[in-house]
């Protein structure tokens, strides 16, 4: 659902310096948004030493799946092998090729580590050997060097959610815009009023974007019927079982309609 709203996002993002987008779950925000912004980057991010598209998950096991997830859909080798332009930044455990990748996907811990710290992450966290015949000057990651940075559930408002979100705002109120890579903030069922107002300053007038989900039919399903589908009996009965004679009853029922009761029914096994 979010492809259809592609343009009027890239738009607003590159008019507004903090964009925050509501879509619901399923929309896609989490692989498409990063995907259109690297495809639409321009030549000016490389030669402004701005090369790395970073989202940021609550939980490492996000980020390391939707990694992966993204590297598929774009074709390319998994996260941190050579020539691949998505990797992953988690603890303990780091892909990314710095030679090559361009969207990096990271637990909201290390984006937090890296304000509060020296601001940047040396290219020796890069888990592929260094191609010695390499000339190009790869930038490291740091905020100076992110273009975009998205924040991904911030609905969630965890303690280091909340404290990245601060420091990125004092950042935005002391330091020149150029310098401070554009916000994102999706969320699915945040309010986006309060992200809107809490980024408002006289020089930055945040925007909010909402993008409708995709819901799929759900079916009622019994017991029975889930016991006809599969050819399988899931009725097990206790010594003593007071009910043993609705179990009795299922059976019977089950068993007229040709199905066998499984070996852990026969064997009475909870």
């Amino acid at each position: 659902p979010v492809y259809s709203h592609k343009q009027y996002i890239l738009n607003a993002i590159e008019k507004n310096h903090v964009v925050v987008l509501s879509g619901a779950t399923g929309s896609g925000k989490s692989t498409q948004v990063p995907q259109f912004l690297l495809e639409s980057s321009s030549q000016d991010d490389f030669q402004q030493q701005k090369p790395y598209i970073v989202v940021t998950q609550p939980r490492k096991v996000a980020a390391i799946s939707l990694a992966h997830r993204v590297a598929a859909e774009r074709g390319c080798p998994p996260p941190g092998a050579k020539f691949s332009s998505v990797g992953y930044m988690v603890r303990s455990d780091r892909r990314v090729d710095f030679r090559s990748c361009r969207i990096i996907y990271m637990t909201i811990g290390i984006l937090l580590r890296m304000l509060v710290g020296s601001g940047s992450i040396s290219k020796r966290t890069n888990d592929c050997d260094e191609d010695e015949d390499n000339n190009d000057v790869v930038p490291p990651l740091s905020i100076e060097t992110i273009s975009h940075l998205i924040i991904d559930e911030t609905h969630e408002r965890d303690v280091n959610t909340d404290f990245s979100l601060t420091l990125l705002k004092g950042m935005m109120a002391s330091s020149s815009q150029k310098e401070v890579p554009r916000l994102i903030l999706m969320s699915a069922t945040a309010s986006s009023e309060l992200f809107v107002s809490y980024f408002s300053t006289r020089d930055i007038q945040p925007v909010s974007i909402g993008v409708p989900g995709k819901t799929f039919p759900v079916d009622c399903k019994w017991l029975i019927d889930c016991e006809t589908f599969t050819r399988q009996s899931m009725v097990t009965r206790k010594e003593g079982d007071k009910n043993a004679g609705s179990y009795d009853a299922i059976s019977k029922i089950i068993n007229s309609r040709g199905n066998q009761l499984s070996p852990r029914a026969m064997d009475k096994i909870d």
